[in-house]
């Protein structure tokens, strides 16, 4: 980094995402090395993931002041670090049982202290809304510190717990996705995939994020491709499609005499009639009332 103040992005984990931070001077840092930045709480210490364009303030909305990155974690810092998570865990037992008292289950998730113990961040699942403002001011009281709760829905749940994605890798939530994007049923069904929530569900029993990753490709591949049930004709044939690769634009056709043919995209026409199946061989019935192909006699 140069002498002049630039930007950077840390996880703080008080924040639950990657932040903008200003850096002021020379700070050799490395991606995951442990830092100390100055947030408005006080000092918290985070994870510097790489060097960014400070951002720029939204037209007419009030200049926000960034957190301040001042130094590489010392050896002091991370045993600070460590002692704060061995007390965290047990606040967070202690906010899960005052709950329980209350006749109140619910799921822990996490708890995290800042470095100098200015604050404290506790979150926890639970199907429903969660009344905690009695249990967090016994704690505030015990601790003496300023304590702030987060109910997480499915899917941030997921991103704290963590875990392994169908994939084989680790849950984008849990690693570098720090925004949820919207995602529907639709985006499955441009990518040909089938309906099964099996398949379609993550780990949080939501539609999985991963499925936005390449909607815009498939949408984009798919534009003049006949849908599935679509009557085309081609040189020598004609039939119904019944199955579609966007990508490599082929298509899956049901001909007249109910054989299956994959024929390219740009080979066929879009006919607005339905095809008519091949005509077959008349059969006749004979004298002993038998049924024959084109009136031949069956021979016993």
């Amino acid at each position: 980094m140069n002498d002049m103040p630039t930007c950077a992005r840390v996880s703080l984990p008080l924040r639950g995402c990657a932040t903008f931070v200003v850096v002021d001077g020379v700070v050799a840092l490395s991606h995951g090395d442990f830092c100390v930045v100055e947030t408005e709480y006080g000092l918290d210490a985070g994870k510097y993931l790489a060097p960014a364009e400070q951002p720029s303030a939204a037209a007419g909305a009030p200049e926000k002041r960034l957190p301040r990155l001042l130094r590489r974690a010392t050896e002091s810092d991370l045993a600070h670090m460590r002692e704060n998570a061995g007390t965290a865990g047990k606040a967070l037992r202690r906010f899960v049982d005052l709950n329980a008292e209350d006749g109140v289950h619910l799921k822990p998730l996490d708890c995290q202290y800042s470095l100098g113990r200015e604050r404290m961040l506790i979150v926890f699942g639970s199907p429903e809304f969660v009344d905690c403002r009695r249990v967090v001011g016994r704690m505030q009281r015990e601790l003496s510190t300023r304590i702030e709760v987060r109910h997480a829905g499915m899917r941030d749940e997921a991103a704290v717990a963590g875990g392994i994605g169908s994939c084989g890798r680790s849950l984008c939530c849990a690693t570098w996705m720090r925004q949820f994007q919207p995602v529907n049923v639709q985006m499955a069904k441009t990518q040909e995939l089938p309906a099964n929530p099996a398949v379609l569900n993550g780990c949080c029993a939501r539609l999985k994020c991963c499925l936005r990753y390449e909607y815009d490709v498939y949408r984009d591949a798919a534009r003049g491709l006949p849908g599935n049930g679509a009557a085309v004709r081609w040189a020598d044939d004609e039939g119904v499609v019944v199955g579609r690769d966007v990508l490599t634009r082929k298509l899956l056709v049901r001909t007249r005499d109910f054989g299956l043919r994959h024929v390219s995209a740009g080979e066929v026409t879009v006919t607005d009639r339905p095809c008519a199946p091949a005509p077959k061989e008349e059969t006749h019935e004979n004298p002993d009332g038998e049924w024959t192909e084109s009136g031949a006699a069956r021979e016993s």
